[in-house]
């Protein structure tokens, strides 16, 4: 749902950052560095190419898309109730 330019990049960020993910000998103020550098690098990647709520909508609506974990369903009904927004990222 998003240009294959825009896939390429992802996966460039993926190759560079998620050794250092899972690396346990780096340090949590080292790896809490990288991944929010990596985090905002991909929500630039969004902006560069224009994430629009349509393409996140579409996802949604296609329950082959992603799958929530337990308990997922209700914190969002309930969320929709008392009109708390909020985003859910994953690498």
């Amino acid at each position: 749902m998003m240009p294959e330019e825009y896939n390429t990049e992802r996966n460039t960020f993926f190759e560079h950052y998620y050794p250092f993910e899972i690396d346990a000998t780096l340090s949590s103020e080292e790896k809490d560095s990288l991944m929010k550098e990596w985090w905002m690098k991909h929500l630039d990647l969004f902006i560069k190419y224009r994430l629009h709520f349509s393409v996140i909508d579409m996802i949604i609506q296609d329950s082959c898309l992603m799958d929530f974990r337990h308990g997922m369903r209700e914190l969002i009904d309930y969320s929709a109730i008392c009109n708390v927004p909020f985003i859910i990222l994953s690498a």
